[in-house]
């Protein structure tokens, strides 16, 4: 469900993921209000051959605006993640990420990031999507 999320329908995920919520609101047919940490371990993801993710670190927290808000980072692997999503409560998501693969990131991933998301000057790729939680039968 995360790679049809981020609208990746043929890739493959893998790592482990753990999950620690401090404060959750959740009624059947709304959307979640969330604060707590999403943590997928050796995270990599397999389109055309697969990207080492290292561990990626998901904060969730809300706001007035946002009744769950996600920060995004990682540490290690051979693209680095940063970048924030949204969720309003009619169900409506936004995907802000950017990517920037390091030196030991190969062409191919490269090319696959670039078939994703849209490059930028500087080397990285900024992935913005955004939709409907209703869709995935989410809310």
């Amino acid at each position: 469900m995360l790679a049809q999320l981020a609208r990746l329908p043929l890739a493959e995920l893998s790592g482990s993921v753990s999950l620690k919520i401090n404060q959750l609101e959740w009624q059947q047919g709304q959307v979640p209000h969330a604060i707590g940490r999403l943590q997928w371990n050796n995270a990599a993801v397999t389109v055309a051959e697969t990207a080492r993710l290292g561990d990626i670190v998901i904060a969730l927290t809300e706001n007035k605006r946002w009744p769950l808000h996600a920060i995004i980072s990682n540490r290690g692997g051979e693209i680095k993640l940063e970048g924030n999503a949204n969720v309003s409560e009619d169900g409506n998501y936004s995907l802000n990420l950017n990517m920037l693969p390091d030196k030991s990131a190969s062409s191919n991933v490269r090319s696959s990031l670039s078939m994703i998301a849209k490059p930028r000057p500087n080397g990285s790729f900024q992935l913005n999507n955004n939709g409907n939680l209703k869709t995935f039968g989410l809310i």
